[in-house]
């Protein structure tokens, strides 16, 4: 299947799944999407932070994917800075034509990164 997905997909770098799971990594015209997250007063993102979060990047044209996280209790977009591309999420991946990139989730009050997201759209 040649290399893994978590070595290609450094953060903003945008790839092309191809129908039979082929990979593209070097092209131009597509962006990762902008966005920063809202925190509470200490630095928490909230339910409303994180829908915010993902209708602004619903609005440049992508989607942000829910569900693959490992944290317990949580099963939004927002990976934990320790999970990686790997199993299952780079099956999907793989198996999912379109457009993937991983990107920073930061706060906006520069605030660390609170992980990291992954966002998809099928076409431009």
């Amino acid at each position: 299947m040649g290399m893994e997905l978590n070595a290609i997909m450094e953060l903003d770098r945008v790839i092309r799944v191809l129908e039979g799971g082929a990979i593209e990594s070097s092209f131009s015209g597509v962006y990762a999407p902008e966005f920063t997250v809202g925190t509470d007063a200490d630095g928490q993102v909230l339910a409303e932070h994180e829908a915010q979060m993902i209708a602004d990047v619903k609005a440049q044209g992508w989607e942000l994917v829910s569900g693959w996280t490992g944290q317990y209790g949580y099963s939004g977009p927002i990976m934990h800075p320790s999970e990686f591309i790997g199993g299952a999420l780079e099956q999907h991946i793989r198996e999912t034509p379109g457009y993937w990139v991983a990107v920073a989730v930061e706060g906006d009050d520069y605030e660390p990164a609170a992980g990291w997201a992954l966002a998809y759209r099928e076409t431009l």
